[in-house]
């Protein structure tokens, strides 16, 4: 059993806070944080954000883990942590060629809070030696509403052996239920529908603030000039606000990007519709796949997954159309619940 307990917090906490930019926001965080009392002999790091909901699962293990809103770091192990802690909703499960059928071998959770939970002392084990021929996978957690696995493709088994994912098989309503029994202040508020840790707001006001406006044209597909912009990255793929096209025969949304060029091309809803992409970048967490594969793959957050061919050059064959798939987010694959890896759009 690990006695010291290792959270990322404290340098950065004046930082953290000057980036939130809604005060009822800030003054919850900084509720939360203050809460946050090292025992002697544990070490305070570097805090990342949602720690609130998450930091009662492990406080009272008496392990050394660390804290963090998930950017994995070798720092963190560096500095003497065994384990990473997230509050990512998704599901880890440890695999060894002796007992393949174990569901949740490795997952932790609190001591008695279910039978089939492992205890502290069996993911000690994690990082004892015995890893030789265990392998990490991970799943779609229990809420699916709340599933965060799209965000977390390009871990690897060298990274994983040394995650938690407390929350993973909780729903929202239950890890609300036990933060407030804990005595966490933010166990009642509201989902953010923010950038983390800043909290709403306009997303070309934002932009505007990191990338200068440079004005370009906005043209039909047949090379028409209709408008100009404002700057190429204010706008995504199947945006159709914002654009301030006076023209009949819309609505017009943005069909593709010439980067290079600062142009937007435009077109109706049927343009955005397709069936081919190509993902570059593919990285794979439990090994690859033999290709082609037929995989289930996620275009973006929160979007529905879709049946497809993936081929040995990246090339991605979609069963049905998908609408504005966009270069630069993830194509993230799956089968059967288990996340397998991903890539990026080109």
């Amino acid at each position: 059993m690990f006695k010291s307990l290792s959270i990322h917090t404290q340098d950065r906490l004046e930082e953290l806070l000057s980036n939130v930019g809604d005060m009822s926001l800030k003054r919850r965080a900084r509720k939360i944080i203050e809460g946050i009392n090292p025992k002697k002999g544990e070490k305070i790091i570097d805090l990342g954000c949602g720690t609130g909901y998450y930091l009662f699962l492990i406080s009272n293990l008496g392990m050394k883990v660390n804290l963090t809103g998930f950017d994995y770091d070798d720092k963190a192990i560096k500095e003497g942590a065994d384990f990473i802690a997230t509050g990512h909703y998704v599901e880890l499960r440890k695999e060894s060629v002796t007992r393949r059928d174990s569901r949740s071998e490795g997952a932790w959770f609190p001591e008695g809070e279910s039978e089939r939970r492992k205890s502290a002392r069996e993911l000690a084990g994690r990082t004892s030696g015995s890893l030789g021929t265990d392998s990490f996978r991970l799943f779609v957690a229990k809420d699916k509403n709340k599933d965060q696995s799209y965000f977390l493709w390009t871990l690897k088994q060298e990274q994983l052996k040394h995650c938690l994912f407390p929350v993973g098989e909780y729903t929202k309503p239950e890890v609300r239920k036990m933060a407030k029994k804990f005595g966490l202040a933010n166990h009642d508020k509201k989902d953010s529908q923010g950038v983390c840790f800043i909290g709403p707001l306009d997303m070309k006001d934002f932009l505007k603030t990191k990338i200068k406006s440079k004005k370009g044209k906005v043209l039909s597909l047949d090379g028409r000039v209709l408008g100009t912009h404002d700057g190429v990255y204010y706008y995504t793929i199947g945006q159709r606000h914002g654009l301030n096209l006076s023209i009949g025969g819309g609505p017009y949304y943005v069909v593709s990007k010439d980067i290079k060029k600062n142009i937007i091309y435009v077109g109706g809803e049927k343009e955005l519709l397709t069936k081919k992409t190509k993902v570059l970048e593919i990285s794979w967490i439990n090994g690859g796949l033999k290709l082609p594969a037929e995989i289930d793959v996620r275009l973006r957050y929160r979007a529905g997954l879709k049946k497809a061919i993936l081929k040995n050059n990246g090339e991605l064959v979609l069963k049905t159309p998908e609408r504005a798939i966009t270069s630069g987010q993830s194509a993230v694959f799956y089968r059967k619940g288990e996340l397998l890896g991903g890539g990026i759009i080109t």
